[in-house]
């Protein structure tokens, strides 16, 4: 007898709960607390912002079609270092916010750690949709500016 009671009791609770939830959604109402109506990932953005490197020369060679620094594997070894990731986040930080000093500083940490040959690149400003890109591999790129690492200028 008790386990029937107990069972109705956690199928009335949930059935309840479930109903709160969707009324509150359908009222316009955010979330009366502990109730939810399940709708937390429609109000987050998809889109994200970040900064990466694009090398378009590297020792001498035209790289074709130009690559960022992450998925540049076969020019250099530090292509999926964190360090370089974050690296070239405050450098992309520095310019958007016109920290020239700054960013001139990360710059030089930049060229000094990563790109031990020559080369021609680009600090980017990336815009994608996480899944689609992981997906799809897109994103959209605004140019901020185009650098030159020891005389490269092809």
């Amino acid at each position: 007898m008790k386990d029937t009671k107990y069972s109705i009791f956690v199928i009335g609770f949930i059935l309840l709960y479930f109903l709160v939830g969707m009324i509150t959604g359908f009222l316009g109402a955010n979330q009366i607390f502990p109730f939810s109506a399940w709708d937390l990932f429609e109000d987050i953005p998809n889109r994200r912002n970040d900064y990466g490197v694009i090398i378009m020369s590297y020792n001498g060679k035209i790289v074709s079609p130009p690559k960022l620094f992450q998925d540049s594997k076969d020019i250099t070894p530090e292509y999926g270092s964190i360090i370089a990731y974050r690296l070239i986040q405050n450098f992309g930080k520095a310019y958007d916010r016109s920290d020239i000093q700054e960013a001139e500083r990360l710059r030089a940490i930049f060229e000094a750690n990563y790109m031990k040959a020559p080369a021609r690149y680009s600090l980017v400003k990336l815009v994608y949709d996480p899944v689609e890109r992981w997906k799809t591999g897109k994103y959209e790129t605004a140019y901020i500016r185009v650098f030159s690492v020891r005389s490269e200028a092809l």
